[in-house]
């Protein structure tokens, strides 16, 4: 037979297992006392309490200590019914041990007199609950004992049933060979640690193994928490570089667009001169090209002005010379006058003819068209001995009047 509740062996469902969570009590006793386990088995049903009995045989070849050792894991406290029988068996003797070992609160219960047996070395000092009656022993009998059990059942059951479950978890942990996947972490273990720090005056010690548990859980949370910190810190690190770079990046984005912005103010600077200086040819060029094509009257208007700009340019240009002559007052003089393409926009004969006129000529007439015209005159000032500054688009100057005319190249 399996081990069994007493509900369950009377085919009955027990209070505490129909509530659930109640305290289990393991009841350890000799066979020869199973008749009063029976008893104390129905009290402790009637009372609310799960009683945990081993109704199975020890066989020789059975493990039975396996079997027993997981009853009183499973059990918040252990009963143990002495007698002179059970104080010689060395079953109830490991399971003494075993309970002990497994940190429970062992409540030793007389069922009749010891008769000068001595009990196991774990109880010696214990209270013992007489549920016969002895002389000696005030308020002993059944229905004392049975109150007194009740009441030393009943203190610390919430820290007792906590003890069985870590106690549980910390099997299962030392079973799978202390794997780290069995460990506590999180609010779970911080609810044991709060539990261990709370424990009740009377209530047993943590088991070496509970501690060991609890401290390989501690130390896997502060590695976990080491881990997650570290990996925490990499991330806050790598988003501040990231946030550097994007900075270096902006700045070196902002520094070029600063060069390339400087370098265009330069070149427009550099175009504006170049424009500045070359105005006029590029209006003169623009004017020729749509002079030639004919259209527009936009075109026409732009050639007046590029024939104005090629006036104002000629004018200029004639304040130029290069060579040098004496002239004679009242002399006549002839010279062919060369000019370049752009000039032959708005230099007409007419022009030329005032501009030497200007210069000291009278009766100038101007022939030919083209590149090259005739210009004819008398010069009508002083004699210039000094020499006078020829304008550069004179040529084969000389004096019609005197053959033997000098000219003296200054």
């Amino acid at each position: 037979m399996a081990a069994v509740t007493w509900g369950e062996a009377s085919g009955q469902s027990t209070k505490a297992g129909a509530a659930g969570g109640q305290l289990k009590v393991f009841i350890s006793y000799s066979r020869r006392d199973l008749a009063f386990a029976d008893q104390l088995v129905a009290v402790l049903d009637w009372q609310g309490f799960e009683a945990i009995i081993d109704r199975k045989g020890i066989h020789g070849a059975e493990n039975w200590e396996q079997r027993l050792g997981q009853l009183i894991l499973s059990a918040d406290i252990a009963v143990f019914v002495l007698s002179p029988d059970s104080a010689a068996s060395e079953v109830c003797a490991w399971e003494v041990e075993e309970a002990a070992r497994r940190g429970k609160r062992i409540v030793p219960v007389l069922c009749r007199p010891l008769e000068g047996a001595q009990p196991h070395r774990l109880l010696r000092d214990l209270n013992y609950v007489h549920f016969y009656e002895d002389k000696d022993v005030p308020s002993s009998g059944f229905g004392s004992g049975l109150l007194k059990l009740v009441d030393a059942l009943s203190v610390d059951v919430a820290w007792l049933r906590e003890h069985t479950r870590l106690e549980e978890l910390a099997a299962r942990w030392e079973g799978s060979g202390r794997s780290a996947d069995m460990l506590l972490r999180g609010s779970e273990l911080g609810s044991y640690k709060a539990w261990r720090d709370r424990r009740p005056a009377i209530a047993p010690e943590l088991t070496v193994l509970q501690r060991a548990f609890l401290g390989a859980s501690e130390e896997e949370e502060e590695a976990r928490a080491a881990v997650e910190e570290a990996k925490a810190r990499a991330i806050r690190d790598a988003e501040v570089a990231a946030a550097r770079a994007r900075e270096e990046a902006a700045n070196e984005s902002r520094k070029a667009a600063e060069l390339e912005a400087e370098v265009a103010r330069e070149r427009a600077d550099t175009a504006r001169r170049i424009a500045k200086r070359t105005f006029a040819g590029l209006v003169a060029s623009l004017s020729l090209t749509l002079v030639a094509a004919g259209v527009s009257w936009y075109a026409w208007t732009q050639r007046q002005e590029a024939v104005r700009q090629a006036a104002a340019a000629e004018n200029e240009a004639l304040a130029i010379f290069e060579l040098k002559y004496n002239l004679h007052q009242d002399h006549k003089y002839s010279a062919t006058v060369t000019l370049t393409k752009f000039e032959q926009l708005g230099a007409r004969n007419d022009f030329i003819r005032d501009n030497l006129e200007k210069k000291g000529f009278k009766e100038v007439s101007v022939t030919g068209d083209g590149a090259t015209r005739k210009a004819v005159g008398i010069w009508d000032k002083a004699p210039v001995d000094a020499g006078f500054d020829l304008d550069a688009h004179l040529s084969n100057f000389k004096e019609d009047d005197e053959p033997t005319a000098s000219q003296n190249p200054g």
